[in-house]
C-alpha cells in the first residue's frame, strides 16, 4: 500500500515539475515576445525620428539656398553671403527640432568654391606646390586622386584608397580629427594640416555674367569671328552686340578686335587685358572691360580663382601668381574699399602684380564666387533640455548628448542663375563618428610607434618576456596528469533580438555618401 502511494506521489511530483517547466517556458516565450515587440517599436520610432531629422535638414538646405539667392545682387558684385545661423525650429516638447547652419572644416559658415584650386584642371606642378612637404598619408591620397581624375567631388576621394588606409588619410582630406562641435582650440592641438576640401574643389565654374547679372558680351559673336555669328543667331543678336560695342571707345574696340583675332583654344580672357594695357588703357578701366566681355562661348567658363578669399597656399600654388604675390594679396585685400572689391584691377593699382604679370593671369582671376558650400544640421532638442544645469555638463561629449541626435548635410549652392541650384549634396551625419574612429586609430598607431622607439620600454618588455619563458619552461617540467584548469573558451550569449526579424534602419557610411538629385 505504501509503495503504491509513493508511486502516486512521485507521479504527482513529476506532473507538477512538468507543469512548472511548461509555465516557465511560456513565461520565457512571452518575455521574449514582449522584448521583441518593444525592440520593434523602439526601432520604428527611431527610424521615424531619423527620417524627420533628415527631412528637416533637407528643408534647411532649401531655405539656406533661397536666403543666399536673396543676396545674389551683392554676391555678384563681390560680397559674401550673410545669414543668421539659426534657420528654423519645428515641433515642440520632446520632438522639437532645431535646424541651423554649422561651421565647416575651415571654421567658416560659407566657403567660396572659387577660392579653391580646381583639382580637375590644375597642373601637377600646382598640386605639388599646394601640398608642400606632404606626409605619407597626404602623398598616398594625392596619388590616388590624381589617378582618378576627373573627380566628381573632393569629399568622396576617401573611397579611392584602400579600407585599411582610410583612417590614416581622413585627417588629410577632411581636416582636424575632432568633433564638429569641439572648441576651436582642439584643431591646433591636433596639429592637423589644412583639410584638402578647404583648398581643392571640383565644382567651381565661372558664370559668364557681369556684376549686374546680365550676360557678358560675346566678343567672338560681336566681331563675327565665331560659329555663333549674326548669320546663325539672327539680327537680334547682331543688334545687341552692336549696341554693346558702343559702350567702348575706339581704342578699346581696336584692342578687343585684336584680342579676338589672336584668340586661342582654349580661350583665355587674359588676352583682352594684354591688348588693352598695351594701348594705354587705364588700370581701372581694364578691370571694367574684363567684367563686361569675354572670349568664351556659352554660359560657363573654366573656374577662375577668387583672389579676395583664397587661402595663401592656394594663391602661392596658382599658376601666374607665386608666393611673393600671394603674400602681398593677403596683406592688402582686407584694406580694399567696396569699389575695389568689384573687380581685380586693384592687383594693378595696388602694385601687387606688374603689367606683364597681370596680363598673363587676369583672365583666370575673379573677385567673386557664385558657388558656396554650406553645412546644415537638424538636431532634436527637447524643450526640457534648456533647463539642464550647464555646470553639470562638464565635457563636450556630455553637452552634445544632451542636445540629442542630429542629421547633417553638406551642400553647394550656385546662384549664377536667378533661381538657386544645388550642384552638390552629401549626407555627412556620421562624419563625427568617422573622425572619432580615425582618432582612435591614429592614437593606437602613435602608441605602438612610441613603444617601438623607446629602448627602455623595449628592454623592460624583453625582460618580462624572458621571465615568462622561464616560468613556462618550469611549468612544463611538472607532472600534468591532473589538469584542474582546462582551456577556457569565451562564453557566448545568444541575442534574443536576432530571431525577432526586426526591421533595420538605413545607415550611411562613416565617411558620408553622395545624395542623388539636385
Amino acid at each position: 500500500m505504501s509503495k503504491r502511494m509513493q508511486q502516486r506521489e512521485n507521479h504527482h511530483g513529476f506532473v507538477l515539475l512538468a507543469v512548472l517547466v511548461v509555465v516557465a517556458a511560456a513565461i520565457l516565450v512571452a518575455t521574449g515576445g514582449i522584448f521583441a515587440a518593444r525592440a520593434t517599436t523602439m526601432n520604428a520610432r527611431a527610424a521615424a525620428s531619423e527620417q524627420q531629422l533628415r527631412d528637416a535638414a533637407l528643408d534647411g538646405v532649401a531655405m539656406a539656398a533661397d536666403r543666399i539667392a536673396s543676396h545674389r545682387r551683392e554676391i555678384l558684385r563681390g560680397a559674401s553671403p550673410t545669414l543668421d545661423t539659426a534657420l528654423f525650429t519645428r515641433g515642440e516638447g520632446l520632438s522639437r527640432i532645431e535646424v541651423t547652419l554649422e561651421a565647416l572644416a575651415s571654421g567658416e559658415f560659407f566657403e567660396s568654391e572659387s577660392a579653391k584650386l580646381d583639382f580637375n584642371t590644375a597642373s601637377d606642378a600646382a598640386l605639388d606646390s599646394l601640398g608642400g612637404e606632404a606626409s605619407d598619408e597626404q602623398a598616398l591620397l594625392a596619388d590616388a586622386m590624381r589617378a582618378a581624375r576627373p573627380l566628381a567631388s573632393i569629399d568622396g576621394a576617401i573611397a579611392l584608397v584602400g579600407e585599411a588606409d582610410r583612417a590614416r588619410v581622413l585627417a588629410s582630406l577632411l581636416g582636424s580629427l575632432r568633433n564638429s562641435n569641439a572648441p576651436d582650440g582642439a584643431a591646433s592641438r591636433d596639429g592637423a594640416t589644412p583639410a584638402l576640401i578647404t583648398l581643392l574643389t571640383a565644382h567651381a565654374r565661372e558664370a559668364l555674367i557681369d556684376n549686374d547679372g546680365g550676360p557678358r558680351l560675346d566678343l567672338l559673336n560681336a566681331f563675327g569671328a565665331g560659329e555663333n555669328d549674326a548669320e546663325s543667331q539672327g539680327a537680334v543678336a547682331s543688334t545687341r552686340s552692336l549696341a554693346a560695342l558702343r559702350a567702348f571707345d575706339d581704342t578699346e574696340i581696336t584692342a578687343l578686335e585684336q584680342a579676338v583675332k589672336e584668340a586661342q583654344d582654349p580661350a583665355d580672357d587674359s588676352a583682352i587685358a594684354r591688348e588693352l594695357l598695351s594701348r594705354g588703357v587705364s588700370d581701372t578701366r581694364v578691370g571694367e572691360v574684363l567684367a563686361a566681355c569675354t572670349l568664351h562661348v556659352g554660359e560657363l567658363a573654366p573656374a577662375r580663382l577668387d583672389v579676395v578669399r583664397a587661402d595663401e597656399r592656394v594663391l602661392a600654388a596658382y599658376e601666374g601668381l607665386g608666393a611673393d604675390a600671394a603674400s602681398r594679396i593677403i596683406d592688402l585685400r582686407d584694406t580694399l574699399d567696396q569699389q575695389e572689391r568689384q573687380g581685380v584691377s586693384w592687383l594693378l593699382t595696388r602694385r601687387v602684380l606688374t603689367t606683364e604679370e597681370f596680363g598673363m593671369v587676369a583672365g583666370r582671376l575673379t573677385h567673386r564666387s557664385t558657388a558656396w558650400r554650406i553645412r546644415v544640421a537638424a538636431r532634436l532638442v527637447p524643450d526640457n533640455s534648456d533647463a539642464l544645469d550647464a555646470a553639470e555638463l562638464t565635457t563636450d561629449s556630455s553637452k552634445e548628448l544632451a542636445r540629442g541626435p542630429l542629421a547633417l548635410f553638406d551642400a553647394i549652392v550656385d546662384v549664377s542663375t536667378t533661381s538657386p541650384r544645388l550642384v552638390y549634396l552629401r549626407d555627412v551625419t556620421l562624419l563625427d563618428t568617422a573622425r572619432s574612429l580615425a582618432r582612435v586609430a591614429a592614437e593606437t598607431s602613435t602608441s605602438k610607434s612610441v613603444e617601438k622607439d623607446d629602448p627602455l620600454l623595449e628592454a623592460a618588455q624583453s625582460s618580462e618576456f624572458d621571465d615568462a619563458q622561464e616560468s613556462q619552461s618550469a611549468t612544463e617540467n611538472l607532472s600534468t596528469t591532473m589538469d584542474f584548469v582546462p582551456d577556457l573558451q569565451p562564453a557566448t550569449l545568444p541575442n534574443p533580438l536576432d530571431a525577432a526579424r526586426t526591421p533595420t534602419r538605413s545607415r550611411s557610411k562613416a565617411t558620408g555618401r553622395d545624395v542623388p538629385g539636385g
